[in-house]
């Protein structure tokens, strides 16, 4: 649509990326590249190493007992790429990160029903927040900060897990984590609630066992049927 590609060169691997002579005026950079075998050095203003980490998929099968005989899908949440497929299916999305959370909220809108796995919990912040004010401008006021270094850190939980439980109860969710809010790294998602409390996402504990189209979780429950697991269960570093 904006004819970018004409400024994108695929395939082609940066051999070095040195400081011009006259780096400290211009922040120009050489940078030696090979495509095809044939080498060619440019000269750029900018460089930006995108290598990220998140690349090799963590997915712990073995702590799943039966997925060997699941007969439905299943696959890592990188894998993803829109909610068309899951259109009248039922499904599991194991995990509660900031994936996991998207994804349920996201494989809802057409998904029969989705079952939203967490070993444990987490804190659910929102994006907007008192006022209208992005989430991270209100919680990173001066003010806060300064509190966060006087007062002691079960202080602070105590006052973080109090304001996010007047947004809603995350224990009538089934979303109480086992952990204090600043021992995990919170889950950021505005529409979870509103999915759960609709009845689209419904909140299980850690899948016990797999059959060949059901799933056995931790508290006894066995939901039949199951077409997909989406597995959000992060990254091998």
């Amino acid at each position: 649509h904006f004819d970018l590609l004409k400024y994108i060169r695929f395939r082609t691997k940066v051999c070095s990326a040195t400081k011009r002579p006259d780096f400290a005026s211009t922040g120009q950079w050489n940078v030696v590249v090979e495509t095809d075998g044939k080498q060619e050095s440019s000269i750029f203003e900018a460089i930006l190493v995108c290598t990220g980490h998140h690349t090799t998929a963590h997915m712990p099968l073995h702590t799943f007992p039966g997925i060997e005989k699941f007969k439905g899908r299943y696959f890592h949440s990188r894998d993803y790429k829109n909610p068309i497929e899951f259109t009248g299916k039922r499904v599991i999305v194991v995990g509660i990160g900031n994936s996991g959370g998207d994804l349920a909220v996201e494989i809802s809108h057409t998904a029969e029903q989705v079952f939203l796995s967490t070993r444990r919990g987490a804190w659910i912040l929102n994006r907007v927040s008192d006022k209208g004010y992005p989430g991270d401008v209100v919680f990173s006021t001066r003010f806060n900060l300064l509190m966060k270094w006087l007062l002691r850190t079960h202080v602070v939980n105590k006052w973080a897990e109090s304001k996010l439980n007047e947004r809603f109860d995350h224990s009538h969710y089934g979303l109480k984590p086992q952990h204090r809010f600043l021992s995990q790294h919170p889950t950021v998602n505005d529409e979870l609630p509103n999915r759960i409390i609709s009845g689209r996402v419904l909140v299980k504990p850690n899948i016990r066992e797999l059959t060949e189209s059901a799933a056995i979780f931790e508290d006894g429950s066995k939901e039949e049927d199951i077409d997909f697991i989406v597995f959000a269960t992060g990254y091998s570093f």
